[in-house]
């Protein structure tokens, strides 16, 4: 997957339905991070980044609520960027 976290960032923060604010962003930070993290682990164990929904767990589904993102359209849009 060659998309940064940055990237992430940007694209997370533009799907969400709410305002940006410092809260805002720090869901959104703590979601690429997830996003970076599954991918790190991809990249040194040589397999390629697998994204479902044992993704979503702990409080990521909360997040994406927050943040007014579909985890569907999330997952959907990892699944796209990890093929």
């Amino acid at each position: 997957m060659n998309v940064t976290k940055q990237q992430w960032e940007k694209l997370i923060l533009r799907w969400s339905t709410v305002a940006p604010s410092p809260e805002a962003k720090l869901l959104v930070a703590v979601i690429a991070q997830a996003i970076e993290d599954v991918s790190e682990n991809s990249r040194r164990s040589g397999l390629d980044a697998a994204f479902s929904n044992h993704f979503f767990v702990g409080a990521l589904p909360m997040y994406c609520d927050a943040l007014g993102i579909s985890k569907q359209f999330l997952l959907e849009r990892l699944q796209e960027a990890a093929a």
